[in-house]
């Protein structure tokens, strides 16, 4: 009978395996790491990224807008995503995937229905197109897709544009999705 020693693999049962403890491969490489001062230096140090990691303010459940179709609604549920999150004076949403139905010769009417999914997402939350100072897009084939998303896009934003990151990828989770399309908007606050 095998007994757990601190030179044994234990598992979560409790009972030993008799496979050695071993290092895990990254762990062979040393992080630089500070080794001056006392406590209270290298609390100043921290405090700093605590804050930053801190939320803006605690999810609660009016400022998560799940959708409003109940099969698309237990699917989200399923695998726990919300089509938007308030957080503080942002709205968090999450990407819509842009998908050709069949028969269709270009990009344009699925980059209207997602626009406008979005924009009904946005109206939900409480604002508009107008409030959108961030917009990511993931393209499966950039260079194809580009030019129809900007002509759809620029019916739905107008200047002063949000800023816009445009980035290639080789598969979204939807296998015929060609695009996701995430954005936040800022809202305004009481007394702005």
């Amino acid at each position: 009978m095998s007994r757990s020693t601190p030179d044994r693999l234990t598992t979560a049962l409790g009972k030993a395996q008799d496979k050695p403890l071993q290092r895990p491969a990254f762990s062979k490489h040393r992080v630089a790491t500070y080794r001056g001062g006392n406590n209270m230096q290298k609390f100043w140090m921290v405090l700093p990224l605590l804050a930053m990691a801190a939320p803006l303010q605690a999810k609660n459940a009016k400022d998560v807008f799940m959708p409003e179709d109940p099969e698309a609604a237990a699917f989200q549920s399923a695998v726990g995503f919300a089509d938007a999150v308030i957080a503080g004076d942002k709205v968090y949403l999450s990407g819509v995937i842009v998908t050709p139905q069949p028969g269709e010769s270009d990009l344009k009417p699925a980059f209207t229905r997602a626009f406008d999914r979005i924009g009904r997402t946005l109206e939900r939350a409480g604002v508009s197109w107008d409030d959108v100072v961030d917009l990511t897009s993931y393209h499966t084939d950039l260079q194809g897709s580009i030019n129809e998303m900007v002509e759809v896009k620029n019916r739905y934003i107008k200047a002063p544009f949000p800023a816009w990151t445009a980035i290639g990828i080789s598969a979204l989770y939807e296998a015929d999705g060609v695009v996701e399309i995430k954005v936040v908007a800022q809202r305004t606050m009481d007394g702005e």
